[in-house]
């Protein structure tokens, strides 16, 4: 009986399936190499680490950065638009920057909205203040 090329390459197709599954999870003491196939894809599971991309823009010394003791402040507000300062620290408010640990004094304002000031403690390593405007 002869084997056409088809059947040929299914034949070997196969074959080549068989050896990496046993050589990927290997025989089981029942002697089939698909018996343990559940066992082996969650051992590798196991073993399987994320590892997170750097953001662009991100520098590798940020994480070494956060060791210092400051606390990084990024304010959230509503409207996006609206304009943040902080009142008494002479440089301006920008979305993650370092601040000592402490209470700061914070303004939100923005066109048409009522403006919010009230004084925020900030601790940890990171702070995120929510101001909400209303018309």
């Amino acid at each position: 009986m002869m084997l056409t090329n088809r059947k040929m390459f299914l034949a070997w197709l196969g074959l080549v399936v068989v050896i990496l599954m046993v050589l990927i999870f290997g025989w089981t003491a029942s002697g089939h190499p698909f018996a343990g196939w559940h066992d082996g894809v969650k051992s590798l599971a196991r073993n399987v680490h994320y590892v997170l991309a750097p953001v662009a823009g991100d520098a590798p010394e940020q994480e070494s950065r956060l060791d210092n003791g400051m606390v990084k402040l990024t304010v959230d507000v509503s409207p996006a638009h609206a304009r943040v300062r902080v009142m008494n620290i002479s440089p301006f408010y920008q979305p993650g920057m370092e601040l000592a640990p402490g209470s700061y004094d914070i303004e939100v304002s923005a066109p048409g909205y009522k403006t919010q000031r009230r004084w925020v403690s900030i601790s940890g390593r990171s702070a995120t203040p929510v101001f909400r405007l209303s018309n």
